[in-house]
């Protein structure tokens, strides 16, 4: 329901405009006097246009095919709906209308769809999947974050139809979403970690480099420039692009040889990863892909097979991010540093990763317990708890001569 005001040269007129069964209606609200008068006269419009019994049964006749191509014209929309949106509302809607026409062969038109219908389908494809198949694979059911993106496409779709008078209600309003049952992702073990770095093609081995020693996500590190970096400092300011908070991540020695390489190679620029910025930009997907690809050529386990269902990925391009925390938070950096460093908005998300630990940490720490809990006769000494504060303390330096004279002793014991 539109109502406009309009200045001219015999004085103010008002004009209404609405959608009712597929088609629009326009007018002059006349004699209307005042902005208030002009709404009742359009509610009166319509009221006209629902009691007519031609009007309804041509909206009763209005087939799932039809209902789709009003939508795009008529949506009703104070911004235009973007290409990819709509690709993927059609996409829905055609799988929807494939699954109706199948399993509910009584429902032909859009103004028969009833909330079970709706509940038929989604409580579908949350157990078998899509009902169009675009391979030969067998079907699986979809994660619930794809089938909330569905019933979300299908939901507003449905506002629209209801918004030019296809619709009374929406069938689908009714259906709750699914709580989403996230599978952690997973650090990188130190051998894997090794195992990238020597193996890596260039374009990954720069991921690897950034998300390993900064834990920025995969889209700041594409997108990060030159002008982020200060080598007089040895810190980068990163405006990131979740979260929109600036974060300053003192330059590791191992990412500092890569970015001098790096300006020696490039010669300058605005993206410190020029080819990285136009892939991500083109397709942000295809980044984590060629990571994934990487993985799986070097035998790292990224994905946890499920029955009947798809696989769930544990260890992407993400992971770096992750392991970056975890051993930060490991290796003693207070939990409210590594959440600036990475840009956290709550303290919680960066305690989460600490859930990582694996169990021969747990395990280690469980020893040093005392001897009458553990029963081992190993007791913690108090010396291991100033050494720990010690190695903290010191310089990277001086953790490797201390290091190197430990294995000499050793070696000579031996």
């Amino acid at each position: 329901m539109t109502v406009r005001k309009v200045q001219g040269k015999k004085g103010v007129r008002f004009y209404y405009r609405f959608m009712r069964h597929g088609k629009a209606y326009s007018g002059v609200c006349e004699g209307c006097t005042s902005l208030t008068e002009a709404k009742r006269y359009d509610i009166q419009e319509q009221a006209k246009i629902d009691s007519d019994p031609d009007s309804r049964k041509e909206a009763r006749s209005t087939s799932m095919a039809e209902a789709w191509e009003l939508v795009p014209k008529h949506s009703g929309a104070r911004r235009e709906v973007s290409r990819t949106h709509l690709q993927m509302q059609e996409s829905a809607w055609r799988d929807f209308s494939a699954f109706l026409g199948d399993q509910k062969p009584a429902v032909l038109h859009v103004s028969e769809i009833a909330p079970r219908h709706a509940q038929s389908y989604i409580t579908h494809i949350r157990e078998a999947g899509k009902y169009i198949s675009k391979s030969n694979r067998a079907k699986v059911a979809l994660t619930s974050r794809t089938c909330n993106s569905y019933l979300g496409l299908l939901r507003t779709l449905l506002d629209r139809l209801i918004g030019i008078g296809l619709l009374d209600s929406n069938p689908f309003a009714g259906i709750p979403k699914l709580q989403k049952k996230q599978t952690p992702r997973e650090p990188f073990t130190a051998d894997e970690c090794r195992l990238i770095e020597s193996k890596a093609d260039p374009f990954c081995f720069a991921l690897y480099v950034f998300g390993i020693s900064t834990g920025l996500r995969a889209g700041d590190i594409c997108k990060i420039r030159w002008e982020d970096v200060d080598f007089d400092s040895g810190c980068l300011r990163v405006n990131t692009g979740k979260t929109g908070r600036i974060v300053h991540i003192p330059i590791l020695p191992k990412l500092e040889a890569f970015l001098i390489e790096q300006k020696e190679r490039m010669g300058g620029g605005e993206f410190i990863l020029p080819e990285h910025a136009a892939a991500y930009s083109g397709n942000r997907s295809g980044i984590s892909r060629r990571f994934k690809s990487l993985l799986a050529s070097l035998g790292i386990q990224s994905k946890i097979p499920r029955k009947g269902a798809r696989s769930i990925s544990v260890k992407d391009i993400h992971s770096l991010r992750h392991t970056f925390c975890f051993e930060a938070l490991r290796g003693g950096i207070p939990a409210p540093v590594v959440k600036n460093i990475v840009g956290h908005s709550s303290i919680l998300m960066t305690e989460h990763y600490q859930d990582h630990a694996r169990i021969e940490d747990i395990r280690a720490a469980m020893l040093g317990l005392p001897e009458h809990i553990t029963g081992s006769g190993k007791s913690r000494q108090p010396q291991q708890d100033d050494i720990s504060k010690l190695i903290r303390n010191i310089s990277p330096d001086q953790r490797q001569k201390i290091l190197a004279i430990l294995k000499e002793t050793t070696n000579e014991k031996a």
